[in-house]
């Protein structure tokens, strides 16, 4: 009978799970959380916006999300969804909350 070669083991292999483990954590502490609207998505505003875009009324406007982006503002993280308005001229995209718009 012929005796195999015992198999080698790395002497830091658990250390490096170890580490691999500490980073997945990390990556997901620092991904940010995932975003309420999509690029495509239709949207409603709900609130009024008169005040801020010149005399601009969008509250109830039908819009498609152009993108999102996360800001992450130690004082005030959170989403910027892009929107573009339906039948507003010149079409522009425009910054808003999450909480300004709702699935349309």
């Amino acid at each position: 009978m012929t005796k195999l070669p015992k198999p080698q083991t790395d002497p830091l292999a658990p250390q490096i799970a170890i580490d691999r483990a500490q980073v997945a954590a990390w990556l997901r502490a620092a991904s940010p959380p995932h975003a309420p609207y999509a690029p495509g998505d239709r949207v409603r505003c709900v609130v009024s916006t008169i005040a801020f875009f010149d005399g601009l009324e969008i509250h109830g406007r039908l819009g498609t999300v152009k993108g999102t982006v996360y800001d992450d503002d130690p004082t005030d993280p959170g989403w910027v969804i892009l929107v573009m308005w339906d039948r507003v001229l010149p079409r522009l995209v425009v910054h808003h909350d999450p909480g300004e718009l709702e699935p349309a």
